[in-house]
């Protein structure tokens, strides 16, 4: 609720400052009663329409990782190194680990990495 007031608050002050403003303003919406209605039900319904995909955008993610989690087990212990070069090393050791404890082991590499396109359309 503070954030949507410090957000309005700019247009307030115009409000307050600009009676020019404000008095066309009033006159549109009260000349046109209809486009202000399908103005106000349009932002409406393309905020439910961006709240609906955040909303199964973060069902879908948080499914995937519970199933992952289901699936697999849950994750007792992280062994990363950094760089390329020290993942043979990191997986050779533990290769030889042999604990009835432990079900397994995952060798996983992440890079980011940025695309370009040389050619033009």
């Amino acid at each position: 609720m503070i954030i949507v007031a410090l957000l309005s608050l700019p247009f307030v002050v115009v409000l307050a400052r600009k009676p020019v403003l404000r008095r066309l303003a009033l006159r549109n919406a009260t000349r046109r009663p209809r486009e202000t209605a399908l103005v106000v039900l349009g932002s409406l319904l393309g905020t439910a329409i961006m709240t609906g995909s955040f909303v199964v955008g973060d069902t879908f993610n948080s499914s995937i990782r519970r199933m992952a989690y289901e699936q697999l087990g849950p994750v007792d212990e992280i062994v990363s190194a950094n760089g390329l070069a020290a993942a043979p090393m990191l997986h050779s050791r533990l290769a030889n680990l042999h604990d009835p404890n432990v079900d397994g082991t995952l060798a996983l590499a992440v890079t980011s990495a940025s695309a370009a396109t040389t050619t033009t359309p």
